[in-house]
């Protein structure tokens, strides 16, 4: 899950607003659907557990990057699918 209690903003454009609660969980569903279908490949199988979703702050220079790991790929402390909203700058 994302930070819990946390209120993610973006911006599209000029237009600051808050991430909705359904398209957070609409994209740690295809994180999780990600993995699942990969490990039911059967080709390392381990790598496929946990995911990182990157959105720019600013949508209009993109869409939602995804990473995924093995458990303990990411040191962040946030859990095993988690959206993370790209603070002004990042690359």
């Amino acid at each position: 899950m994302s930070r819990k209690g946390t209120k993610m903003k973006a911006v599209f454009d000029d237009m600051e607003f808050q991430l909705s609660e359904a398209f957070e969980q609409a994209l740690i569903a295809v994180m999780r659907e990600m993995c699942a279908m990969m490990r039911a490949n059967g080709r390392h199988p381990e790598a496929w557990t946990s995911g990182r979703c990157y959105i720019r702050q600013n949508l209009a220079d993109g869409g939602p990057v995804f990473g995924y790991g093995a458990i303990g790929d990411f040191e962040d402390g946030l859990g095993d699918f988690v959206v993370i909203v790209e603070p002004p700058g990042a690359e």
